[in-house]
């Protein structure tokens, strides 16, 4: 059937092209003719569009139609488009007088540029106002795009119950089109958002329902299956987890697919030391810190701890300070045993030496005097840790007294940036190590603070208030309002735009962005806002 539809599409394109050469064909035949190849050749479809002169197109429909046809075209390409100027036509003319189907299309990649351009609000804004105008005559296909559209922006600002809602409709309209490959994808990703919605045996059901379709899956979608069965099995059934590994590794064929790093880490898990150090030794990307930690704990497996803290230093700079404080617990914990294993050794052959002496001087003596040299030993320990417990209670009560001199504001302050930087360091440790338990865990302790996201950005001006005031003079000396200025401390801390919009909850955020950028004289594409505050934080302090 490929090739048929592959041998068609050709025909259709060696036509228009002749049409195009003669101009001899209308305009809406023309476009019709691309609109027939547009699924299959893309790319040709594209090339046939740009060579169109605008000037032929006289009607306000087929101006529409190119419009519509060169943004499907480009998205199709997988070339991002950030603003509305090729689509304009199409909205224009679409909008009030095209067909339901011709609006939910129009709407539809409408809201691909707001994706594109990461502002989620105005994407879910034009879905919506796309799903209002459905009827019966929609087609599945374009249904299909929607759903999947709305679920994967509510699993970018990390609302996965509703990602799971979106993604199982375009499952449903999938397989109403008989279109098993992005029925399947879409399954997929509902499934992979339920367990981070802790729904865990609800993803188990879909994935195994999936399981029928294996042998017609492509690659991509089988490698992300069995991802998926591995992730459920870690919760509800780790006696297979060694299980699920092997059949992962002997079902994914192309090995560039294969993610040994979550092989290497679940044998590793089920104490298989061998086996990943196999799957590490065929990871051939960039070593990065996921893979340093791994090979650390590989190492610390098989007893090799001196291989296993080079392997952990190795991941300090690649980590940050997430990787530091990592490397203070593993490292010292490795260090220690090194220290123990020598006292131990040394410990061992004073005492044989020891014990030498005792029987050979105290064979004789009494038992009653063996006790009394116990109980003065016992004696001599006690007052020996009582006058270590009576320094250590000194230096704490010195301790005490120098940081009650701390202000109070700054104290809450930092506990609460402290708890932020936690919740922050375990979504990098989600991705980094490919675990969605890190991930579900950090995104309930991060709706838990919700509830204080006033108080805590209150409290996080109050600290840049005091210690950079230089900071927050320059931010009100180029005009920014109060609320401006809290997002810039918020950028500050460390924060993205996707992290402030999840923490404020401030649906004007991606408007309050852009009057920063104006107002800083940043244009639209300079740079990321976050990473040019904090180089001004800095700059402003070196001062």
């Amino acid at each position: 059937m490929s090739l048929i539809r592959l041998i068609s599409s050709t025909v259709i394109a060696a036509l228009l092209c002749s049409s195009c050469a003669d101009g001899r064909r209308e305009p809406a035949e023309k476009l019709d003719a691309i609109g027939h190849i547009i699924n299959v050749k893309p790319d040709s479809a594209l090339a046939l569009i740009q060579e169109i002169n605008r000037d032929d197109i006289i009607s306000k429909a087929d101006r529409a139609s190119l419009a519509l046809l060169h943004s499907i075209a480009l998205d199709k390409n997988h070339l991002d488009v950030r603003d509305d100027s090729i689509l304009q036509p199409a909205i224009d003319y679409y909008l009030r007088k095209g067909t339901a189907e011709e609006q939910v299309k129009t709407l539809y990649y409408s809201a691909r540029i707001y994706e594109n351009s990461n502002d989620y609000e105005n994407a879910l804004s034009t879905l919506t106002d796309a799903e209002s105008r459905i009827d019966k005559d929609c087609g599945p296909g374009i249904l299909v795009l929607l759903y999947s559209a709305k679920g994967r922006i509510y699993q970018q600002i990390l609302d996965y119950s509703k990602a799971a809602e979106n993604y199982h409709s375009a499952a449903r309209y999938s397989n109403l089109d008989s279109d098993i490959e992005r029925y399947v994808s879409n399954t997929l990703r509902e499934a992979h958002c339920l367990i981070m919605c802790s729904q865990t045996e609800k993803a188990a059901g879909l994935i195994s329902g999936i399981g029928f379709h294996k042998e017609s899956l492509s690659p991509r979608n089988l490698n992300k299956y069995h991802q998926l069965v591995i992730s459920i099995d870690e919760k509800l059934h780790p006696e297979r987890l060694h299980s699920d590994v092997e059949t992962y590794l002997e079902n994914i064929k192309d090995p560039s697919l294969t993610d040994w790093l979550l092989a290497a880490r679940i044998y590793l898990k089920t104490g298989d030391g061998d086996k990943a150090f196999d799957c590490l030794n065929k990871y051939d990307r960039e070593k990065n810190a996921t893979y340093h930690y791994l090979m650390a704990q590989a190492y610390e497996s098989g007893n090799d701890l001196s291989n296993a803290l080079k392997e952990y230093k190795k991941f300090i700079p690649l980590y940050g300070r997430m990787g530091k404080d990592i490397l203070v617990q593993d490292t010292k914990f490795v260090e220690e045993r090194e220290m123990h294993q020598e006292m131990y050794e040394k410990e061992k052959s004073r005492r044989m030496i020891l014990s030498l002496a005792v029987i050979a001087i105290l064979l004789g003596l009494a038992l009653a005097f063996v006790c009394i040299a116990n109980i003065r030993k016992q004696l001599k320990i006690e007052s020996l840790r009582k006058e270590n417990l009576q320094r250590q209670i000194d230096d704490l009560m010195q301790e005490r007294e120098e940081l009650a001199a701390i202000e109070n504001s700054n104290r809450e302050g930092r506990e609460i940036i402290n708890e932020r930087l936690r919740i922050i360091d375990r979504f990098v440790m989600s991705d980094a190590f490919n675990d969605s338990i890190f991930e579900a865990e950090a995104s309930g302790e991060l709706r838990k603070i919700i509830s204080d996201r006033g108080e805590f950005v209150r409290q996080n001006r109050l600290i840049f208030n005091q210690s950079s005031p230089n900071f927050i003079s320059h931010l009100k000396e180029r005009g920014l309002s109060d609320i401006e200025i809290d997002h810039c401390c918020l950028y500050a801390i460390g924060m993205n735009g996707k992290m402030v919009t999840a923490f404020t909850n401030i649906k004007r955020h991606y408007h309050i962005g852009s009057d920063v950028r104006k107002k800083l004289g940043l244009g639209g594409h300079d740079t990321n806002i976050s990473i040019y505050i904090r180089n001004l934080y800095r700059e402003i302090n070196a001062l």
